[in-house]
């Protein structure tokens, strides 16, 4: 029985063997060390074959753990650690694909793996934002796993990087759960090796809290104290329950004023919505596209003008459309942005919204944690309060003036 046994390793090691070189020559394995490494690969084998290791959780960490006993140097079992990383990514495809011999091995560099990241996510309409959280987190798990190859990263390392964020980085929950998604794109999406066993893994406890909400004097003082154009872009997010980049994206088609219509385009989701418009910015709001129409006019007697940034999907089927009113932005950014092809429009910067809404905040007397967000939260809690006192006045009106016995 054991000579079978025996008889079958060394089968599955002649045919894992030509793979297994290609392997290393992708990852960059130099040629003086490969034979170091197959000499470990051949060892953990033997290891698995004559060991009783089949009811340990991980067979690799119980190889490079007798290593240790053995006292073998540390350079020694780093250089196997990294070998057997390489075969258990080899191992999970073998699996995965069901014929003995891996089809396919990912042999990108880190800097491919970005690329790939960012043509994918541009292809499943994910927003800019998770575009940047994503490579970022990536990126610091790259300096994790001090630039080792991708095509040796395995689920073991994921979870090792979640949990010493979690404790020795001490991110917040939220953030936890960002690089947490990023590692189960980078692995199922671009790398296409297993991402398992992460049920175990140390989370970061996500606190309760309950949304900061401005009463109605606050948020007029907080309005107050604002100027045009950051007065009625505050008043839109307020009014319209927006988000703050759906009221920097609107454009001057999105306002229906004659309907009291704002419409949302590609919203949280890449949903669209209609929302009304509250009759007090009516007026303001008039004025507002008065004065994009005639930036737009200043902007399109310039020669290097090219118009307005615009979605991709729109930019690549109708270019024309960037230089047309329609597309124009409700609240224009300050200064052109300089392209390869000229001169473009960006609509009014987040961060600049932010930081006048922080200084009104403050100059409001409002002594809690409040930002752009706030606004919204505040338009949902008392729609609900006006929505409830509607109904308690409803069902006073039809309440019998005597309670039946």
């Amino acid at each position: 029985m054991e000579e079978g046994k025996e008889k079958k390793s060394d089968e599955f090691f002649q045919q894992f063997l030509i793979k297994y070189r290609e392997a290393m020559i992708r990852v960059g394995v130099k040629e003086n060390h490969q034979e170091y490494w197959l000499g470990w690969v051949k060892k953990f084998l033997e290891f698995e074959n004559n060991e009783t290791t089949a009811i340990k959780k991980d067979a690799v960490d119980a190889f490079i753990g007798s290593l240790k006993i053995r006292g073998y140097e540390l350079w020694k079992l780093k250089q196997a650690q990294d070998a057997l990383h390489l075969y258990e990514s080899l191992e999970a495809q073998l699996a995965k694909a069901g014929n003995g011999i891996p089809t396919q091995i990912p042999d990108l560099t880190w800097e491919q793996v970005t690329e790939k990241v960012a043509n994918i996510i541009s292809v499943k309409h994910y927003s800019q934002s998770t575009l940047k959280n994503y490579i970022g987190w990536i990126e610091r798990f790259r300096k994790f796993l001090k630039n080792r190859a991708p095509a040796t990263a395995r689920s073991s390392d994921a979870v090792t990087f979640l949990e010493h964020i979690a404790i020795v980085g001490r991110v917040s929950a939220s953030s936890q759960n960002v690089a947490f998604n990023a590692l189960l794109f980078l692995y199922k999406q671009v790398l296409g090796v297993p991402f398992e066993n992460m049920q175990n893994t140390l989370r970061a406890k996500r606190p309760r809290f309950v949304p900061e909400v401005l009463s109605v004097n606050e948020v007029k003082s907080v309005i107050e104290c604002l100027v045009d154009p950051f007065r009625l872009c505050a008043e839109l997010l307020y009014g319209c329950g927006l988000r703050l980049e759906e009221g920097l994206n609107l454009r001057l088609q999105d306002i229906l004023i004659e309907s009291k219509i704002v419409r949302v385009k590609q919203g949280k989701g890449a949903k669209d919505r209609q929302v009304p418009l509250p009759d007090t910015v009516l007026l303001r709001l008039q004025n507002q596209i008065k004065k994009a129409r005639e930036l737009y006019t200043t902007d399109m007697k310039k020669p290097s003008y090219d118009g307005v940034f615009l979605p991709e999907a729109v930019e690549n089927k109708y270019q024309r459309s960037a230089k047309e009113i329609g597309w124009y932005w409700l609240f224009p950014g300050i200064e052109l942005t300089k392209t390869d092809s000229g001169n473009r429009r960006y609509h009014l910067h987040a961060t600049r919204m932010q930081k006048e809404l922080q200084d009104a905040i403050r100059d409001g007397g409002i002594m809690r944690k409040a930002g752009a967000h706030t606004l919204r939260h505040s338009f949902a809690t008392h729609l609900l309060r006006l929505v409830t006192i509607s109904d308690r006045y409803r069902s006073s009106w039809v309440t019998p003036m005597c309670e039946p016995r």
